[in-house]
Order: C-alpha cells, then sequence, then structure tokens
C-alpha cells in the first residue's frame, strides 16, 4: 500500500489550531475531566492556603506591631532612661510618616489580692495619641493622669480571681537599691483586662499611668524606651535609619531586629508557604504532564494527518500547548468558586484561636489572583514536553507503519 503524499507546510489559520486542540480534548473526555479536576483541585486548595497564611502574617503583625510595641522602638544608647524625654516624644510625634507615639516606663513589681502575689512587669504607658501596646477587651482605659487604676492581662485576672471594678494590691519596686525599703504599695481598682499572644500580652504584666509612676519615682520625665507607630511594618527599616540619623543617642531598632520571636514567626510562614506552593504545583503538574503525554503518544496518527493537511511541527506544537492551556483557564474557572466557598467558611470558623488571635483568612483580589496564574503557568509547563515530542513525530513514518 502507498504511502499518501505529505503536504508541503504551508502554515495553518489560528483558528483551524484553536479548533483541533479544542477537537482532540473532547474526544477523550473522561481524560480532559480527570485534567481539570486536577487543576481545580489545585487551585481550590491553594487559595484559601494562601489566605490563611496571609491571615496568619497579617494577625502576628496587628499584635505585635500594630496593637504591640510599634513599627520602631526607641531606646536609650547609653543609661537606663531616656534623656529629656518628653521633648524627644514631641519631636518624634512631628516626624513625617509617623503616626503615633508612646512613653513607656517599666519597673518589676507584684500584684494580687489578700495575700496571693503574681510577679510582673509593671508597664507605665502615656499614649497622647490614642495607640498601646496592648489590645484591651474588656474595661476602659486609663484615663491621663489615673492614680488609681490598673489594667490587668486577662490570663493574669482569671489567676488572681478579679474582675472588672474589683481592687488590687500592687507593689512596685522603685529603686535599686534597699528593696525592702524602697517600695510603692497601692490600692488600685482594675479598669480594664487586655489579652493577646505577643509582647505585653504573652507575659504577666499590668498596665499603669506613666505619669503616675514617674512621679513616684520623683523624675517626671522618666522613660524607658518610645514606641513609634508608623502603621506600615514593610518600610520600618527606612523610618528607623532616619530616626537613627536625627536621634544620635538614641537606639531606634525596628520590629524585626527587636522582637527575634516576631521576625521569626513572619519568616517561618513565608517559608511554609513556598514550600506548600511548591508541593501544590508538583501535585498539579505531575499527572497534567503524564496524562497530556500520554495523549500525544495515542494521537500519533492524528498527528500524522495534520501534517498531510499541511499543518506543521510549530503548529502541532502549538495545538497541543493548547489543550494544556484550555485544561488550565477551565480548572481555574471551576477552582476558585470551590476556593470561594472555603475561604467563606474558614472565615466563619478559624482554624486557630487562642487569647483574641484569630487566624482568619485574608480575602482579597491577590488572595486568588497568585494562586491561580501560579497553578496555571505549572499547568501550561506541563504540557511543553508533551508537545514537544507531538511536534517531533515523523509523520511518514507513522502512516508507512499505520500506527
Amino acid at each position: 500500500m502507498a504511502t499518501p503524499p505529505i503536504t508541503t507546510h504551508r502554515g495553518a489559520n489560528p483558528s483551524l489550531i484553536v479548533f483541533l486542540a479544542w477537537r482532540d480534548l473532547r474526544s477523550s473526555p473522561l481524560t480532559a475531566a480527570v485534567l481539570v479536576a486536577a487543576v481545580a483541585v489545585g487551585v481550590a486548595f491553594q487559595v484559601p492556603n494562601t489566605a490563611n497564611i496571609l491571615g496568619y502574617e497579617a494577625e502576628m503583625l496587628e499584635q505585635g506591631v500594630k496593637s504591640g510595641f510599634g513599627d520602631v522602638r526607641v531606646y536609650p544608647r547609653q543609661g537606663r532612661r531616656i534623656d529629656e524625654a518628653a521633648t524627644t516624644l514631641d519631636r518624634l510625634r512631628s516626624t513625617p510618616g509617623v503616626r503615633a507615639v508612646a512613653a513607656v516606663l517599666i519597673l518589676p513589681a507584684v500584684v494580687g489580692r489578700d495575700q496571693a502575689f503574681q510577679s510582673v512587669a509593671a508597664l507605665a504607658v502615656d499614649a497622647p495619641d490614642g495607640r498601646r501596646p496592648f489590645r484591651l477587651v474588656e474595661g476602659q482605659a486609663l484615663p491621663p493622669g489615673d492614680r488609681h487604676g490598673v489594667l490587668l492581662g486577662r490570663s493574669l485576672a482569671r489567676r488572681l480571681g478579679v474582675r472588672v471594678g474589683d481592687e488590687v494590691k500592687l507593689r512596685v519596686v522603685l529603686g535599686r537599691e534597699q528593696l525592702d525599703e524602697d517600695v510603692g504599695r497601692y490600692r488600685l481598682t482594675v479598669r480594664g483586662l487586655f489579652a493577646g499572644a505577643f509582647t505585653v500580652c504573652a507575659t504577666d504584666s499590668i498596665v499603669v499611668d506613666r505619669r503616675f509612676l514617674a512621679s513616684e519615682l520623683g523624675n517626671p520625665d522618666a522613660t524607658d524606651m518610645l514606641l513609634v507607630y508608623s502603621d506600615d511594618p514593610d518600610r520600618a527599616g527606612a523610618l528607623s535609619a532616619r530616626l537613627a540619623g536625627s536621634f544620635p543617642g538614641l537606639d531606634a531598632r525596628t520590629w524585626a531586629e527587636d522582637s527575634a520571636l516576631l521576625r521569626n514567626a513572619i519568616h517561618g510562614s513565608a517559608a511554609v508557604a513556598a514550600s506548600s506552593s511548591a508541593m501544590v504545583l508538583v501535585a498539579v503538574a505531575l499527572p497534567v504532564a503524564a496524562l497530556l503525554y500520554l495523549r500525544s503518544v495515542n494521537r500519533r496518527r492524528q498527528v500524522a494527518l495534520m501534517a498531510a493537511m499541511g499543518i506543521g511541527g510549530s503548529e502541532v506544537f502549538v495545538a497541543f500547548l493548547l489543550q494544556a492551556l484550555l485544561i488550565g483557564l477551565v480548572g481555574v474557572a471551576l477552582g476558585c468558586p470551590i476556593a470561594y466557598g472555603l475561604l467563606r467558611y474558614f472565615r466563619a470558623h478559624p482554624i486557630f484561636e487562642m487569647e483574641e488571635f484569630v487566624l482568619r483568612p485574608v480575602e482579597a483580589i491577590r488572595t486568588f489572583v497568585w494562586p491561580a496564574v501560579t497553578v496555571l503557568v505549572a499547568t501550561v509547563l506541563s504540557g511543553v514536553y508533551p508537545a514537544w515530542r507531538a511536534a517531533r513525530i515523523d509523520p511518514a513514518e507513522i502512516l508507512r507503519r499505520g500506527a
């Protein structure tokens, strides 16, 4: 039997290539459905996974920076206290990019009721801009100059058995020498409770008015650190550098430099996100590549007939690669609604919740775009080798053998 003559390649119409790719996919609906399902599942998993990781990072920054010790923490380079703290605070507040500044004085103390006492860190806070290093969850904040009120951590209040409105005893060490004698003894009313997972909330701490304890020390300006809030944690390094240049006598540290726990937690979540994305891409790309390769092997005669119709190797490559693109587009289109449903579920039922630290997924355009594009690109790339193999098929040999 004579081999049919192979038509000289003249270049195929793009619409014909698209038609051939679509028709070839429809010829094996089960295989096409499995391929689309693999892509859809990849998108449906990766979108909420990305959203949860972004939500974790956002909550960490919210509690550790925005509702914590700020974007930049300012300490004295020498000595224990910041000199001329009030003047420095006013200058910091007028610095471009600074939204708020709080002054903090820290002293060792014990707090309790009756004869049960608990060692704590007494944070005396002055927040003229209303930004404080904690998240109030019950009661009210201390009004400026309040000498009779105190805020407690919620877990500490539970252990002491006190609630908002109860009276507690406070003992504060006011000096470095003669600790038994240089101690302030006070009876304070619990004005409110705070909670969280970082900084003040992560330790046994209490909060009082800074001017109250500073006056007890005999130094109304007494301040151990200044907390600078810019609401832009990603640019904390630039702000810290500017503050270091403007205040050479002070040590300005970014939140990442000052809190190894917070920094490592953020970096760890980024590593988890990268490894998770890689595993999803492999889980999608391998089966798609394998099935597309098997399709290219089983379609050798169809490829030979396409060559006989004047369709060259480059057009064959494009036709098979278009199949991967179509599979990816349909899979993404089906996976995104599923991912949205999972996203709404995780927002209503967070996967982690502890002491006001609630991990809710971030619902934003980037949450969908990046995973969808990544899975789509992986799907298309997985079709490159099968398409290349199909383009290299010798039509004359295939038709001669009748394979």
